[in-house]
């Protein structure tokens, strides 16, 4: 009888740490689909899968396939690096080009709460990628309170 090759997984491997690193990038995947308000079932309907198997990484019991993998890390938002390893690439907080270190430079030079009101206006103008969460509509944000940094008046909203 012939046997049906396994799939491969992001994270083969023949080290004695395999289980060791199995259940740390499942407590990533558990951590990040926590922070993007995704139950089991909803993100693994974003990657075509069963609830079970986001469960099972999640535990470390088994991995998601190459296949699946960069998927994962875009349903989640994180980089492939941080869910390997928990770290991020270096690169990912450098200027890649002179109009996004002219840029960075001059949101250094903003006050906090302008830097904050920046990043507010930045999401809002960001077009949303399909199959990843985007932000919260602004009815479930929290409204700031009268007398806040923010201009105008915190109770209304431009969307309304």
């Amino acid at each position: 009888m012939t046997k049906t090759p396994q799939k491969k997984t992001a994270f083969d491997d023949t080290s004695l740490n395999k289980v060791k690193r199995a259940f740390a990038i499942g407590q990533r995947i558990k951590a990040a689909r926590q922070k993007n308000n995704l139950s089991q079932k909803a993100l693994g309907e974003q990657l075509g899968i069963t609830a079970g198997a986001v469960g099972q990484w999640e535990i470390g019991t088994s991995s998601p396939t190459v296949a699946t993998f960069d998927a994962l890390c875009g349903a989640l938002g994180v980089t492939r690096d941080w869910l390997m390893t928990g770290e991020e690439a270096p690169e990912r907080y450098m200027a890649q080009t002179l109009e996004e270190q002219k840029m960075l430079e001059l949101v250094r030079q903003l006050e906090q709460d302008d830097r904050g009101a920046f990043l507010r206006l930045l999401a809002l103008k960001t077009p949303k990628i399909p199959g990843k969460p985007g932000r919260k509509p602004h009815a479930d944000r929290e409204v700031p309170k009268k007398g806040s940094s923010r201009r105008g008046n915190p109770s209304e909203c431009a969307n309304c």
